[in-house]
C-alpha cells in the first residue's frame, strides 16, 4: 500500500492537502491507542511531504528552464536595466519612444515597505489605508514592470514578518488581487507565494506555543499541571502524576493537538514526558473511579450485607479489578519476557472467553426457563435476545490480535455503563439512560446469581 493510498488522499504537491489528511487520520491512529498504525501513518505523512517538496523542485527547475529567456526582465536589477536603455539606440525602433520611462527603478525605499509591512502587522486598518494610498501611487506614476516589481517586493518583505497571520495576508490578497487561493502565479511567483505561506504556518507555530505555555501560568489547575510537567526538565514522570484523575489524558491531549498541527514543536517538549505518554502506562483515571464506585454499589445492592463476606462479592470486585487495573498491570510488567508474557495472554484469552460464554449461556438460559410462563407472547425472548447481542457486538474488538479479544471484550464489558455516558458525550440525558441501563442490568444478574440453585435439582 502506497503512502498516498494510507493517507486516503491523490497525489499532490499541496503540503496543507497532505497536513490536513495526516491530521484527519491521526484521529483515529493515536500513538497510545494504535502505535503500528500511528507508526504507519507518520511515514506515509513524511514519505508524502518528501514527494511534494521533489515535485515543487523538479517543476520549479523545469519551468525556469523553459522560461529563462522569457523572463529576462526578472533576472536583471533596475541599474542593469537602465544602463542598457540609455546605451541603446531607440531612434532606430518603428515609433518614438525617447519619452517612455522603461525603466525598473522602484518609486518607493526598501524603508518605505518595512514600515508599511510593520505597520499592517501592528495596526492593520490604517496599515491597510497606507497601503492603498502608495499602491495607487505606484500604477498611476509607475509602468507595468514597476507595478510587478511592487507586488514581489511588499511580498518579500511580509514574507520576513515573523507575527504574519492567515487573515492579513488575505485581506492584503483581496486589495491587490493576488489570488493566493487561486494559485494565481501571475503577480506573485509560486516560491513566493510558498514563502508567504510558510511564514504564516510560523506565526500559527508560535502562536499555538504561546498559548500552549500561557496554560503553564493562567490555566486552571489540571491543564496548568499538565504544560508544567510537559515543558518542564524532569528525567521521569513523577509518581503522584499517575494518581491524578484526569492528568495524563490532559497531557496527551495537548501533545496530540500539537503533533497534528505543529510536529515540530514536539522537540520543545520534554523527552521523558514524551516516552511516558507513548509507552503502556497504568494512571489513575476518571473512567477507573467512576467503574470501581459503580460496582461497588452494584454488588452492594446484589448482596445486601455480604458484600464482604460471601464469595460472590470478593470474585465479583476481584474480576472488576482484574479487567480494569491487573491485567495491563500485569503485561507491563512482563514487557521484557516475552515468554512469561505470551502465556499470561494465553490463559487470560481462555479464561476470558469462558467468562464470556457462561454469560451467553446464563442469558439463553434466563429466557428459556423463566420468561416463558410469565410473559405471554414471543416478544420478550426478542427482546432479550436483541439486547445481549447488541452488548456483545459492542464490546467485540476487531482490529486486534485474536487472543486479545476475548480480554478486551471482557474489560469492554465491564466498561459498558462508562463506555454509554461516553457515546452520548456526558449529555445530560446520558444520566437517566445510565441510571435505566443499571436497572436493566441489576435486574439479569439477580437472575444469573438464581441459576445455581435453579440447576441444583439436576445436578
Amino acid at each position: 500500500m502506497s503512502h498516498w493510498q494510507i493517507l486516503d488522499i491523490e497525489p499532490t504537491q499541496d503540503e496543507a492537502l497532505i497536513r490536513r489528511a495526516y491530521s484527519r487520520l491521526l484521529k483515529t491512529h493515536r500513538p497510545d491507542s494504535d502505535p503500528e498504525g500511528y507508526q504507519r501513518l507518520r511515514e506515509a505523512f513524511e514519505q508524502a511531504k518528501n514527494c511534494a517538496v521533489d515535485a515543487a523542485l523538479e517543476a520549479e527547475t523545469r519551468d525556469e528552464d523553459e522560461t529563462a529567456g522569457a523572463e529576462f526582465s526578472s533576472v536583471v536589477s533596475a541599474l542593469q536595466m537602465d544602463e542598457w536603455l540609455a546605451t541603446t539606440d531607440v531612434s532606430q525602433a518603428n515609433g518614438d519612444l525617447s519619452n517612455y520611462a522603461f525603466t525598473l527603478t522602484p518609486l518607493y525605499t526598501r524603508e518605505e515597505l518595512a514600515r508599511l509591512a510593520k505597520l499592517l502587522i501592528d495596526e492593520e486598518m490604517q496599515g491597510i489605508k497606507s497601503l492603498r494610498g502608495l499602491y495607487q501611487r505606484v500604477c498611476s506614476e509607475g509602468n507595468l514592470l514597476q507595478q510587478q516589481q511592487f507586488h514581489n517586493d511588499l511580498a518579500a518583505v511580509l514574507a520576513e514578518q515573523p507575527e504574519l497571520t492567515d487573515g492579513l495576508l488575505q485581506r492584503i490578497s483581496d486589495e491587490l488581487g493576488w489570488g493566493l487561493d487561486d494559485y494565481n502565479v501571475h503577480l506573485l511567483s509560486e516560491r513566493m507565494q510558498q514563502a508567504l505561506g510558510w511564514q504564516v504556518r510560523n506565526t500559527e507555530r508560535e502562536q499555538a506555543w504561546k498559548k500552549l505555555t500561557n496554560e503553564s501560568v493562567n490555566g486552571s489547575f489540571m491543564p496548568r499541571t499538565a504544560v508544567t510537567l510537559l515543558l518542564s526538565d524532569r528525567t521521569e514522570m513523577p509518581f503522584w502524576a499517575r494518581l491524578v484523575p484526569g492528568l495524563v489524558t490532559q497531557m496527551s491531549q495537548r501533545v496530540n493537538a500539537l503533533y497534528a498541527a505543529f510536529p515540530e514543536l514536539l522537540e520543545r517538549i520534554n523527552p521523558a514526558m514524551l516516552e511516558f505518554m507513548g509507552s503502556e502506562r497504568i494512571t489513575l483515571s476518571w473512567r477507573g473511579i467512576f467503574l470501581m464506585v459503580f460496582w461497588l454499589v452494584m454488588f452492594h445492592f446484589l448482596l445486601p450485607g455480604a458484600l464482604v463476606t460471601s464469595v460472590t462479592g470478593w470474585v465479583g470486585m476481584g474480576l472488576v479489578l482484574f479487567y480494569l487495573y491487573f491485567s495491563d498491570m500485569i503485561m507491563c510488567g512482563l514487557q521484557r519476557r516475552p515468554r512469561m508474557l505470551e502465556a499470561f495472554l494465553t490463559m487470560e484469552c481462555l479464561f476470558s472467553a469462558l467468562l464470556l460464554c457462561l454469560l451467553c449461556f446464563s442469558g439463553l438460559f434466563i429466557i428459556i426457563n423463566d420468561l416463558p410462563g410469565k410473559w405471554p407472547g414471543g416478544m420478550p425472548y426478542v427482546f432479550l435476545l436483541i439486547i445481549e447481542f447488541m452488548i456483545f457486538w459492542s464490546v467485540w474488538p476487531r482490529n486486534v490480535v485474536g487472543m486479545r479479544r476475548p480480554g478486551i471484550a471482557m474489560s469492554q464489558l465491564i466498561s459498558t455503563p462508562w463506555r454509554l455516558m461516553q457515546r452520548l458525550d456526558y449529555a445530560p440525558i446520558s444520566w437517566p439512560l445510565t441510571a435505566v441501563f443499571s436497572v436493566f442490568l441489576y435486574k439479569l444478574l439477580i437472575l444469573i446469581l438464581k441459576i445455581p440453585s435453579q440447576l441444583s435439582p439436576y445436578w
